[in-house]
C-alpha cells in the first residue's frame, strides 16, 4: 500500500509490513474483484461480514501506522497561541473545535500553509522551519535557519509561496528571511517588522506590517520592497494582516477593519465595519472560496468575514481566550486562477495527503509539480486537471490517486502514476515514469504518449492517440486483454494507436481495433495472443511485424516504401491497400469460408507459410481468392511454402472445372511455385477426382486449379448415355 509510511519499527512497523502484504488484495475485496482474498482474511464469516471486517481492517491499518493523510473533507483551521502551548483545530464540516495539536514549543511563530495543505511552523530554539504530521501529532524538520536577531518574547511571522519558498520576519527586528526550501537562507532589509504579515498564492504577493505603525512593505518580484501609505501609530497586539480578493486587511484597536487596495498601496486604506472586541489579531483565508476566517484572541469569538461588505458570518466560539495565530487548510486542494497565480507552478515538495485536487477551472489556468521525491495522495475525491491545467510528476517523485481522476489538459509523469480507482485522460498525458494501474484507465481522447504500458488493471482505449515511444523494448501490458472495441479490457472505438519503428508492444491476451479506431505502425512489432482488425491498421516506414493469429475484418493500409509481415494465421476478408509489401511467414487464409483478399502492392509467400484455399462452388465468391489489383504488383513464392485445398460445405468437383484463386493485374508472372507443385501437378484427389494446379492461367499469369476434360472414349459413352435417356422423351412428345 503506497500511502504506507513505515516509522522506527516494534508494533506500528509490523502492522505497516502487513498492510504492505494484504491491503491491496483486501482493497480488491472490498471492491468486489477478489473474494479469495475475502475468505483467506476473514475464514468462516460470509461475504458481507468479510466485506466489513476487510473495510475495518483498513480502517485499523491507517490508525495503527503513522500514515500522513487528511482524507476528511471540508475546510480545517490550525490554531494557536504564541504566548501559551495551546492548539486547537477547527473543522468546517462540523463546525466544531478539537484539542489535536500539542507540542508546546512551536508557540512562538504564526503559522504558514502551501497550496497542497501542508502546515509549518518556525522553532525558534533550533532555528529550523517543521512541517506539522497529523496522524502522529508530530513535527518533521524542513529546513535550517541563520541565527536570527534578539528573540523578545512574541514571535515570528512564516509564510510559504507558491513555489515552497519560505519567508520569516521577526517582531521588531529589521530584516525579512528567505529561502527555497535548502539551508541556504537570504535576507532582505525592511524596518521594524511587527507580527502580521501574509502571502497572497493569488497575486503572488508578500507584505509584512510595520512595528506599531498602520503601515506595511510589500515584496516586489525583484525581491526589492515597496511602502504603504503611514495612516500613524498602531498597536502590534490589536492588528491582523490577510490579503484577500486582492485587498490586505488590517484591524488597529477599536477604529474599524482597515481594507488597503494592494494595487495601489500608496492610496489610503477604507474602513469598514470592525466586528465585535478589539483583538482581532488572527486571521487566514480560504483560497478555495476566499473566505476570511477571523478570530478575536481575548474573546473567543470565531467567525467569517467578507472584505468587500464587512458582513460576518459567526462560527462556533473558539475553545481559548489566547488564539493569536490561525492557519486555514482546505482539504480540496484547488490550484487555479482564483486560487493561484496562473504564471507559476505550485510545487508539492513533501509527502502528503489531501481529499481531491482541481488543477485549472473555469476560473483560470493552474500548475502544479510533485518534486523532491515526494508522494502526493488524493485520498477520497477526485483528481481534475482541467483543459487550462497542467500537471507534472518528477522522477522518483508519485501521485497516488484513490478516487475518480480525469484529465482534460497536460499531465506528464516522469515518476510513478498510480491509480487504484478510475483514470480518465481526454487531454495528454505523456509518460516517461511508471504508470502504476490497479483500476481502470480509459483513453477517451487526446493523446497518450509512452514509453512503457500498464502491468495490470484494466485499460479502454476509446478516442485519441496512442504513441509507443520506447525504441528497441518490448512494452509489456498485463491484463488478460488487449482491446482496440469497446467493452473490453483494453480498448479502441476511435482514434490512432502509434507503434513506431524497433518499438515492440506484447499483448497478454487478445488485441481488437475497433471499427474507426487506426493502429499505425513504422516499423515496429506487435505481439498478442490472437488479434482482432475492425478497424485500419497503417504501416507508413519501415518493416512491422505482427505475431499472434490475426482476423481481419478492418483493412491494412500498407504505404509504398513500408512493409508487413505476419509471422502467424491471417484470416478474414479486409483490404490490403497501398503499393508497400504484405509478407506472410504463417498461415494465410482468406476470407470467412470463403472469401476474396485485395492487395494493393507485392505480396509474398514465405518459406514457412501455409495457404489454405476452401472451395465451395464454381463462383470467384464461392472460393478463396488473392487479388492483386496494381499492374507492377509481383507474388513471390519463396522455396518451402506450403499450399492446402480444401472443399467445404458438402461441394464436389467434376470434369472440366477451373477455380482461378490467384488473380494478378498486369503481367508479371509468379516469382516461384508452392511446394512440391509444380505447373500442372497434381494437388490432390478428392472424392476420386484428381485435382491440379497451374500458374499461367487467366490472362497468362494467374494461378488456378483446375480437373481433367474427359477422354475422348468417355465422351462417347457420355453421348451414349444422353442420346439413350432422350428417346423417350422424343416418343412421349410424339404422342
Amino acid at each position: 500500500m503506497l500511502f504506507l509510511r513505515k516509522s522506527g519499527g516494534g508494533f506500528a512497523a509490523l502492522f505497516a509490513s502487513f498492510s504492505l502484504k494484504y491491503f491491496s488484495s483486501c482493497k480488491e475485496f472490498i471492491r468486489g474483484s477478489n473474494a479469495g482474498v475475502g475468505r483467506l482474511l476473514t475464514p468462516g464469516f460470509t461475504p458481507r461480514y468479510r466485506r466489513g471486517i476487510c473495510i475495518g481492517l483498513f480502517f485499523l491499518l491507517m490508525n495503527a501506522v503513522p500514515i500522513e493523510t487528511t482524507y476528511s473533507q471540508g475546510v480545517r483551521v490550525y490554531a494557536h497561541s504564541i504566548v501559551d502551548s495551546r492548539n486547537y483545530v477547527y473543522s468546517s464540516l462540523s463546525n466544531s473545535w478539537s484539542t489535536r495539536l500539542t507540542p508546546s514549543y512551536l508557540t512562538s511563530t504564526q503559522w504558514a500553509t502551501d497550496a497542497f495543505g501542508n502546515v509549518f511552523s518556525y522553532h525558534e530554539g533550533t532555528r529550523r522551519v517543521n512541517r506539522y504530521l497529523a496522524n502522529t501529532n508530530s513535527w518533521a524538520d524542513v529546513s535550517h535557519l541563520p541565527t536570527l536577531g534578539r528573540y523578545n518574547g512574541l514571535g515570528y511571522n512564516l509564510e510559504v509561496t507558491n513555489s515552497g519558498e519560505f519567508i520569516l520576519s521577526e517582531y521588531e527586528q529589521n530584516r525579512v528571511f528567505s529561502t527555497d526550501g535548502s539551508t541556504s537562507w537570504q535576507s532582505k532589509f525592511v524596518g521594524r517588522t511587527n507580527l502580521t504579515a501574509d502571502y497572497d498564492p493569488v497575486s503572488d504577493t508578500y507584505a509584512v506590517g510595520l512595528y506599531y505603525r498602520k503601515q506595511f512593505a510589500r515584496r516586489n518580484s525583484d525581491n526589492s520592497f515597496s511602502f504603504s501609505s503611514s495612516q500613524g501609530t498602531g498597536n502590534e497586539y490589536q492588528r491582523l494582516g490577510s490579503i484577500v480578493d486582492g485587498y490586505l486587511v488590517q484591524n488597529t484597536s477599536n477604529q474599524g477593519i482597515n481594507r488597503w487596495d494592494m494595487s495601489n498601496i500608496a492610496a489610503a486604506p477604507a474602513t469598514l465595519q470592525q466586528p465585535q472586541g478589539a483583538y482581532w489579531v488572527s486571521g487566514d483565508v480560504d483560497r478555495n472560496t476566499n473566505t476570511l476566517y477571523l478570530n478575536n484572541s481575548f474573546g473567543g469569538r470565531f467567525l467569517t468575514y467578507d472584505v468587500n461588505t464587512g458582513q460576518q458570518t459567526i462560527l462556533a466560539n473558539s475553545p481559548s481566550l489566547r488564539l493569536s495565530s490561525l492557519t486555514v487548510v482546505n482539504t480540496d486542494v484547488l490550484i487555479s486562477g482564483q486560487t493561484f497565480n496562473t504564471s507559476q507552478t505550485a510545487v508539492s515538495r513533501y509527502d502528503h495527503s489531501v481529499y481531491s485536487l482541481t488543477i485549472g477551472d473555469s476560473s483560470g489556468s493552474g500548475n502544479a509539480r510533485i518534486s523532491g521525491g515526494s508522494t502526493l495522495n488524493v485520498g477520497g475525491g477526485s483528481t481534475q486537471i482541467g483543459s487550462n491545467g497542467a500537471l507534472a510528476i518528477d522522477s522518483g517523485s508519485r501521485l497516488e490517486t484513490f478516487g475518480s481522476s480525469i484529465n482534460s489538459g497536460l499531465l506528464t509523469n516522469n515518476g510513478t502514476l498510480t491509480n487504484y480507482s478510475t483514470l480518465t485522460n481526454n487531454g495528454t498525458l505523456t509518460n516517461t515514469g511508471t504508470l502504476d494501474n490497479q483500476g481502470t484507465f480509459n483513453q477517451n481522447g487526446g493523446r497518450l504518449t509512452t514509453d512503457q504500458l500498464f502491468t495490470g488493471g484494466t485499460f479502454n482505449f476509446n478516442g485519441g492517440t496512442l504513441e509507443i515511444t520506447d525504441a528497441g523494448q518490448a512494452l509489456t501490458v498485463g491484463s488478460t486483454e488487449f482491446s482496440l472495441t469497446n467493452g473490453a479490457a483494453f480498448n479502441t472505438s476511435a482514434g490512432t494507436t502509434t507503434l513506431g519503428s524497433n518499438q515492440h508492444l506484447e499483448i497478454a491476451g487478445t488485441a481488437t481495433v475497433g471499427s474507426g479506431a487506426t493502429l499505425t505502425m513504422s516499423g515496429g512489432s506487435l505481439t498478442s495472443g490472437t488479434f482482432t482488425n475492425n478497424g485500419t491498421i497503417h504501416t507508413t516506414s519501415g518493416t512491422s511485424t505482427i505475431a499472434g493469429d490475426v482476423q481481419n475484418d478492418g483493412g491494412f493500409q500498407v504505404d509504398t516504401g513500408s512493409g508487413l509481415v505476419f509471422l502467424n494465421e491471417l484470416s478474414g476478408s479486409g483490404p490490403f491497400t497501398g503499393g508497400g509489401e504484405v509478407t506472410f511467414e504463417g498461415g494465410l487464409n482468406p476470407g470467412n469460408s470463403p472469401g476474396t483478399i485485395e492487395f494493393g502492392g507485392d505480396v509474398t509467400l514465405g518459406a514457412n507459410s501455409l495457404t489454405t484455399i476452401e472451395i465451395a462452388g464454381l463462383s470467384s465468391a464461392d472460393f478463396d481468392r488473392l487479388v492483386l489489383n496494381n499492374i507492377d504488383s509481383i507474388l513471390s513464392i519463396e522455396t518451402g511454402a506450403a499450399l492446402d485445398v480444401q472443399l467445404i460445405n458438402g461441394f464436389t468437383l467434376d470434369f472440366n472445372q477451373e477455380f482461378i484463386f490467384t488473380d494478378i493485374a498486369g503481367t508479371n508472372a509468379p516469382v516461384g511455385t508452392f511446394d512440391g507443385l509444380g505447373e500442372g501437378d497434381l494437388v490432390g484427389n478428392f472424392g476420386g477426382t484428381d485435382l491440379f494446379i497451374s500458374y499461367s492461367a487467366g490472362t497468362g499469369n494467374d494461378i488456378s486449379f483446375f480437373t481433367a476434360v474427359p477422354e475422348p472414349g468417355a465422351l462417347v459413352m457420355f453421348s451414349i448415355a444422353v442420346g439413350v435417356l432422350g428417346v423417350p422423351r422424343r416418343r412421349r412428345r410424339a404422342k
